[in-house]
């Protein structure tokens, strides 16, 4: 047990007649009347962290496997509700599903024919359970509207009703929605997004008469996606800045062109895409859209095998500076073989438009692209490409920062708290930057303040005690003791050391600090044990001890550090002998 002097104190190195006595209330020893200090038990904290950190690893595998599925798929998001024409769902109509779920709810529908007008107008994801699941409305106007934001349709295959001036296979009003693995065909327009900022058509397939119209929009992408066979053109954008049109296939359009961009639509690029036998023009721009980017595209029989594309701004950019596009017309002469033709593609318009880097084959296009072209047993056109998974809406990121980010939150303050409580370096410096130091204390009136002699004289009576044997020992609170240390620190009146996981205290002339080494109850065992049996193995003393290798490994590297205990190398064991180092015993 530690201990102190009988008077606690005698010390005051600016006046040694002074007497600082032990704290009114203080636990005393009915035996010797000295003040008590209960000793730390380590294993029980030890047991404690084990246990702790077992449920933290549950809490945080709880918490974190719903985030991230929210994070991977929409269909985490919220309840799912089944819709199913033969009346094995919840609901017999997809309008009626809608109209009854709860914003971030996931609609599953299954294979059927849906003769109705379907209006989303609340954040949903509407997901075929599998193919064949047809809409086709039962009045004039689009099959599929969608009107609420961060709302997803996927799987679905789509005809207008043929009705009115107008009709549409989906009709989009609103922002940072998606629609992927979507067949739409039998309208007039297969996708209509009008004033809209965000949007993503992925693996979307449409052979309506117009296949995709794009109106005052921006940051709307179009990849993975197959448009043909349209009686007009295939991608009309207008007055649009920021369309993106990637991995995409635009052929066979009749009587038009294959992408129209008209009305100062600007910003936008098309990449790693393939046009083929459109009526007209591959591509069409208008001499008021500029800034516009064509780079990595296959060009193949379009506009009768005349000029396949046509730029009246003359500002936009067919090339990146050092390849262009693939044009199936013109594949020659390359006199260095460098897959460069040596003479530019002059396109229509006359703006004097023209791609400077035209490439001679495939190989100097980009993996994706010989892919897409690659991918069909003939050559010629693109295949079917890998349908992805749901991508994940707003929606999801929402719910994260609203419930994952404070749960995240609130388990770091919990095993901030508990390494506060379990580690006392952590516990001390914690407390220590929640006191202030008065550094107007000299040295002369240092022991004015009771408490601050009795720490200084348990210190000084008790070289290398720890920050929690002070605690237990003078029944202070961890800001009280934290604060006298900083100021008997702070005066040069003591001292620390690091040893395991504690900080040490001593007097300032204290000079035997490599001899105080305080142990463990096992380390003790294990101490005395090579004392007696100096030169055994490892081995050997952990078979005697009944331990584990790991564990005698850890505390004799402990007991190594201190110079308690030698290793010695002999062949293939380390023998272990008594040190130079000696214990302060703490029992």
């Amino acid at each position: 047990m530690l201990e102190l002097d009988k008077r606690l104190i005698q010390i005051s190195l600016y006046n040694p007649d002074s007497i600082v006595l032990p704290r009114k209330g203080a636990k005393r020893d009915p035996s010797n009347g000295r003040p008590t200090m209960k000793m730390n038990k380590i294993s029980d904290n030890r047991r404690l962290a084990a246990i702790y950190n077992l449920v933290f690893l549950a809490l945080l595998v709880c918490m974190l496997f719903p985030v991230s599925s929210l994070i991977e798929s929409s269909s985490a998001e919220g309840t799912r509700t089944t819709v199913a024409d033969d009346g094995t769902g919840l609901f017999y109509n997809i309008q009626d599903a809608i109209d009854s779920v709860s914003p971030g709810d996931q609609i599953s529908i299954k294979p059927g024919t849906y003769n109705e007008q379907v209006i989303i107008n609340k954040r949903i994801n509407l997901i075929a359970s599998s193919d064949g699941v047809k809409i086709i409305p039962d009045s004039d106007g689009p099959a599929v509207i969608i009107n609420s934001n961060n709302s997803h349709v996927q799987g679905l295959e789509i005809s207008g009703s043929g009705d009115g001036d107008v009709s549409r296979g989906i009709e989009i009003n609103t922002h940072s929605c998606s629609v992927t693995d979507t067949v739409i065909g039998d309208c007039d327009e297969g996708i209509n997004i009008a004033y809209v900022t965000g949007c993503v058509l992925l693996n979307v397939t449409a052979t309506a008469e117009k296949g995709i119209v794009i109106d005052n929009c921006e940051e709307v992408v179009i990849i993975n996606s197959q448009i043909s066979d349209c009686a007009d053109n295939g991608i009309i954008i207008f007055n649009s800045d920021g369309i993106d049109i990637i991995n995409t296939s635009i052929e066979d359009c009749n009587n038009d062109q294959g992408v129209k961009i008209l009305s100062s639509s600007s910003a936008c690029e098309i990449t790693d895409c393939y046009f083929t036998d459109n009526d007209n023009y591959a591509i069409h721009i208008d001499d008021t859209s500029n800034s516009n980017t064509i780079t990595s595209n296959t060009f193949s029989g379009n506009n009768q095998d005349m000029t396949q594309c046509y730029d009246a701004s003359g500002s936009n950019s067919w090339d990146d500076g050092s390849r262009g596009n693939l044009w199936m017309d013109h594949l020659s002469p390359d006199s260095n073989s460098n897959g460069i033709v040596d003479t530019p593609y002059l396109i229509d318009g006359g703006a004097s438009a023209q791609d400077n880097y035209p490439l001679t084959d495939l190989d100097q296009k980009d993996q994706s692209q010989n892919q897409l072209i690659n991918n069909t047993s003939d050559g010629t056109g693109p295949g079917n490409q890998p349908t992805p998974r749901n991508p994940p809406s707003q929606s999801n990121y929402v719910l994260f920062a609203a419930f994952g980010i404070p749960a995240l939150l609130c388990v770091s303050l919990i095993t901030f708290a508990f390494l506060i409580w379990w580690y006392e370096p952590l516990r001390y410096w914690f407390f220590s930057m929640l006191t202030p130091l008065y550094s107007r204390i000299k040295k002369d009136n240092v022991f004015n303040n009771e408490i601050r002699g009795m720490v200084y004289g348990a210190i000084k009576s008790n070289p290398g005690i720890s920050y929690s044997e002070l605690i237990n020992l003078l029944e202070l609170n961890n800001g009280t003791l934290s604060h006298h240390i900083k100021i008997l620190l702070q005066l040069d009146m003591i001292k620390t050391d690091k040893r395991a996981r504690h900080k040490l205290f001593f007097d300032k002339e204290f000079t035997d600090i490599s001899k105080v080494m305080k142990l463990k109850g096992i380390q003790k065992v294990i101490y005395s044990h090579i004392q007696k049996n100096p030169g055994q193995s490892q081995t050997k003393i952990a078979n005697h001890l009944d331990m584990s290798p790991q564990a005698l490994g850890y505390h004799i590297n402990i007991l190594s550090k201190e110079g308690l205990i030698k290793r010695e190398w002999d062949y293939k064991e380390r023998l272990c002998y008594p040190g130079k180092g000696e214990i302060r015993d703490s029992s």
